[in-house]
């Protein structure tokens, strides 16, 4: 629980945003079974989403041994004033290395 706290801090700082979400650490397996199935979803709408696409892809390249990957969602606030954000993070250490966006407003 304490990391997951350091890592609202660590995320909100670098989007300059609330955080109201925050799971993970997730493994790249993981991330890819979400986002195919969020791909299935939207194509149960009609739209047509690429699981990932190349900056998923770039993402996966930057990654070492040791980063984690986090999902966020920024806070109500944010979404409000129409700045809204969720997507999944790459952290070094205390640092963000990436990010990757899924959803903003």
């Amino acid at each position: 629980m304490e990391r997951r706290e350091e890592v609202r801090a660590i995320i909100s700082s670098y989007l300059h945003a609330g955080i109201d979400v925050v799971r993970g650490p997730l493994t790249v397996k993981e991330v890819q079974k979400e986002l195919t199935q969020d791909a299935e979803r939207a194509s149960s709408r009609g739209l047509r989403i690429i699981p990932g696409g190349p900056e998923w892809k770039e993402l996966k390249a930057k990654l070492e041994r040791g980063d984690q990957l986090y999902f966020y969602k920024t806070d109500r606030q944010s979404w409000g004033e129409l700045r809204g954000r969720e997507g999944y993070v790459a952290i070094r250490g205390n640092e963000v290395i990436d990010d990757f966006l899924t959803l903003m407003n």
